[in-house]
């Protein structure tokens, strides 16, 4: 588990409640896909992004390509 900046209590119960969840294999499953979801969205948006920001700055996809790989 990722741990933020939060107080030792809150982590606790938020270790809690993963273990409970995951005694719970179709919540856990229905969470973890729910997840999933959001992160597939957010690279898609990223995704789109970058393409909108290449055609705007008129920048050759094979030039960029090239200079990656540099």
């Amino acid at each position: 588990m990722k741990e933020f900046d939060v107080d030792k209590n809150t982590l606790d119960l938020l270790r809690l409640f993963r273990s409970e969840l995951l005694t719970d294999a179709e919540t856990w499953h229905y969470l973890e896909n729910e997840f999933l979801k959001i992160s597939l969205q957010d690279v898609k948006h990223a995704v789109l992004s970058i393409q909108q920001d290449i055609v705007a700055l008129r920048i050759d996809p094979i030039e960029l390509k090239n200079k990656l790989i540099e």
